[in-house]
């Protein structure tokens, strides 16, 4: 039984613990509100990407724009985050160095992949932060998943919201996806919802509407996941989707929302004759290769079509595939990116 299926049956018999959660969560949000607890402060812009979700926001691809947004301003940028589904149990991995780059987790390293800047990988961010500091002197550290991290101050906060997600009737965790109710919003600066080009417009307005209601001021973005190209693995080589037109293909995905990547593919017009899904962060072996080839057999697949990010394990397998493999390159576009920039801007970002 996969997760979706889990939650739509067995949901409502966490709710008692999602109370608890949110107990516990306010309790750990007014300690630090109220100062029992050092907010550390550091002596350059810190820009927090985060959600009041679980995964699958959209975070990862919003930094390597935002990362690029930055580079085209010429200014240095830093990236922390926790990385999770990690290798390496070291306090600080900096994927810039060494043979890092494979232990730090698969958001890390698809982040180093289509930036090339560093990367500091921590479950402790404010030391992170001051690694990067000390190390790169960064004008930017951008903060991957911080709008929780009460300890560290920030100049702005930047929240995503997937317009796939249906918020209006979701619980907190365990009984739902949501780590804080969506009156959170209201310590953030700003607001991009995600993947708007998924769903009908009035699901968008929808979401708008919503955020309004707490935070009627905060200036709201929207933006869509766009194809970029086929990527041929181990090659790495680009190839336009038509390469596999009339193709029988398998698709795989271990995201937050592994919906999104199966819809993408049928939106491209793909011949997908059978899905998995996996948990995020799922590390793939070689039960997982030998269930992938059963199933390449069973279905008569020609091809096999997965993410980008799920590369980070997968590809090392991809000469135990009986047919080809390819990952799904996509990129976060902004729309109204002049009034983005312009609001970075006015916060001495840019």
């Amino acid at each position: 039984m996969n997760e979706y299926r889990f939650y739509r049956i067995f949901s409502f018999l966490l709710v008692p613990f999602s109370y608890l959660y949110y107990l516990a969560f306010s309790v750990y949000r007014i300690v630090h509100t109220l100062g029992m607890v050092p907010v550390h402060e550091f002596q350059t812009n810190v820009i927090s990407i985060g959600n009041i979700s679980v995964g699958g926001t959209g975070k990862t691809p919003f930094v390597i724009f935002l990362v690029n947004l930055l580079k085209k301003h010429e200014r240095k940028t830093v990236i922390v985050t926790r990385g999770y589904g990690r290798v390496s149990k070291e306090q600080i991995i900096d994927l810039s160095t060494g043979d890092a780059l494979d232990v730090g987790g698969d958001e890390p390293w698809l982040i180093t992949q289509r930036t090339s800047v560093p990367v500091v990988v921590t479950r402790k961010k404010y030391k992170g932060c001051r690694y990067a500091l000390d190390t790169y002197k960064p004008d930017v550290v951008i903060l991957d998943d911080g709008f929780q991290s009460f300890g560290l101050a920030r100049d702005l906060d930047i929240v995503l919201l997937d317009a796939t997600d249906n918020l209006k009737h979701a619980f907190l965790l365990p009984a739902g996806r949501l780590r804080e109710p969506i009156g959170a919003i209201q310590r953030a600066n700003i607001v991009v919802i995600t993947r708007c080009n998924q769903v009908i417009k009035q699901k968008v307005e929808e979401l708008i509407r919503a955020v309004q209601s707490v935070n009627r001021a905060i200036p709201i973005f929207i933006s869509f996941h766009d194809t970029l190209s086929l990527l041929t693995v181990p090659e790495g080589n680009r190839v336009n989707n038509e390469v596999l037109k009339d193709t029988r293909i398998l698709a795989i995905a271990s995201l937050g929302n592994n919906r999104s990547f199966f819809s993408t593919l049928s939106t491209l017009g793909l011949n997908v004759v059978h899905r998995i899904g996996f948990l995020d962060h799922h590390r793939y072996c070689e039960g997982d290769i030998r269930k992938i080839n059963r199933l390449v057999a069973r279905h008569s697949v020609d091809a096999i079509v997965t993410t980008e990010k799920d590369l980070y394990t997968l590809r090392s397998f991809c000469t135990d595939m009986h047919v080809p493999l390819y990952a799904l390159q996509i990129q976060l576009s902004l729309h109204e990116v002049s009034r983005f920039s312009k609001l970075l801007e006015e916060k001495g970002i840019l």
